[in-house]
């Protein structure tokens, strides 16, 4: 017992520490709110594609990467370099991206590095490839109350610092992620294959505990699933199956 109690005070004293740095070093994300529900111009590459509902439609939710909100000026050269880019190799592309990225972005958009892009179009862009999209931006807010969910936060924390609303793909890159963009289409393929063979709200159960695409879940059944303790199965299933797929 002598050797147990010092041992378990050093152990809190070192978790105290920790917690205390952890605190000292957490910081507020910068919410854009100058950018809110204005038209931009943005390109990224292709992180995640996948099906989601909001504003009562299902739309495709395309999750952006290394993020830029464009100048002006800068689109129809960037709209350009992307249909001549036939010959430019993936390596050759993120390259370039990182060179010239920062030169080409708004000087009221820095803190924009990844975007949700929600689009009716059904032809969705390639994994990995350099995109040029237009939409209307939405920032994420702070909670407006202590103890609320805070969404500047908690998506920043994710990579994405707003959404772009009514999105369209303008242009992409040739070069694109072979592998992944192949998973993806396998992972569309199964899914259609789900909406062929259950009703609609089976089929959504099945593509969230065996694909990962919860976007379609119906919010009834959501709260079904937390009601009776077993939400966790739709939130392990996909990642243990095919979380490769869904990425």
């Amino acid at each position: 017992m002598k050797i147990r109690r010092p041992l378990c005070l050093i152990g809190l004293a070192y978790a105290a520490a920790v917690a205390a740095t952890v605190f000292a070093s957490a910081r507020r994300a910068t919410a854009c709110e100058d950018l809110d529900r204005t038209p931009v111009a943005a390109a990224g590459f292709v992180e995640r594609i996948e099906r989601g509902r909001s504003q009562g439609r299902e739309q495709t939710v395309i999750t952006l990467s290394e993020t830029v909100i464009l100048e002006e000026s800068q689109f129809p050269i960037l709209e350009r370099f992307l249909s001549d880019s036939e010959k430019i190799t993936q390596s050759r592309l993120h390259r370039f991206w990182k060179e010239n990225k920062e030169s080409i972005r708004r000087s009221d958009a820095a803190q924009v590095a990844g975007v949700l892009c929600y689009t009716e179009d059904t032809d969705a862009p390639r994994m990995g490839s350099l995109v040029l999209v237009q939409g209307d931006f939405r920032a994420y807010a702070h909670a407006a109350n202590p103890g609320g969910f805070d969404a500047a936060d908690h998506y920043d924390m994710m990579g994405q610092q707003g959404k772009l609303m009514n999105c369209r793909v303008v242009a992409q890159s040739a070069s694109y992620d072979i592998l992944r963009d192949r998973l993806y289409r396998l992972r569309e393929y199964l899914s259609r294959l789900a909406d062929a063979c259950f009703e609609e709200k089976d089929a959504s159960v099945v593509k969230a505990m065996l694909l990962g695409e919860k976007g379609t879940l119906d919010a009834g059944l959501k709260e079904l699933y937390r009601q009776n303790g077993i939400s966790h199965i739709l939130a392990i299933s996909g990642v243990k199956t095919l979380n490769l797929v869904a990425t």
